[in-house]
């Protein structure tokens, strides 16, 4: 009987295991655009990027907010949509995603020492380009 409980209930417990998506979730997919005041928004603008553009109190925040969410890409970017009302969903969508991936793929270079240059060379190899594809930036606008 017991044997038969267990066996009925594997598909429930895969489930919550794996959440309600079993497929991988794709950091860098653009949002769907959206219109803020008098900008259609499907990649950053120059509004974003006069807030975040070699802008240290901006990088400050972002790794603040990366680390308040353990390095989820959703909640890093919530997290700088809250700070910077102004900053566009989609810009705010890829730092995130930036932040994600860095996690996924920095993290022993990252661990303890997210500001290290071991940590930032890591993070901007293995992840800058997508960030400057998502935000239509020059990969020297990235603050640091």
């Amino acid at each position: 009987m017991k044997e038969r409980v267990l066996e009925d209930l594997w598909p429930v417990a895969l489930l919550f295991v794996l959440g309600s998506s079993c497929g991988p979730v794709d950091l860098w997919a653009p949002p769907e655009p959206k219109r803020v005041g008098q900008r259609t928004m499907t990649t950053a603008d120059d509004v974003d990027k006069k807030i975040y553009a070699n802008n240290a109190e901006f990088a400050d925040k972002w790794r603040g907010c990366g680390d308040d969410n353990w390095g989820s890409a959703e909640g890093t970017a919530n997290c700088l949509r809250k700070k910077y009302e102004e900053l566009s969903t989609v810009a705010a969508t890829c730092f995130g995603a930036f932040t994600g991936c860095a996690k996924s793929n920095c993290w022993w270079d990252c661990w303890g020492a997210i500001t290290s240059q071991k940590c930032k060379n890591c993070a901007r190899n293995n992840c800058g380009e997508q960030w400057a594809q998502c935000t239509s930036s020059p990969l020297s606008d990235m603050p640091e």
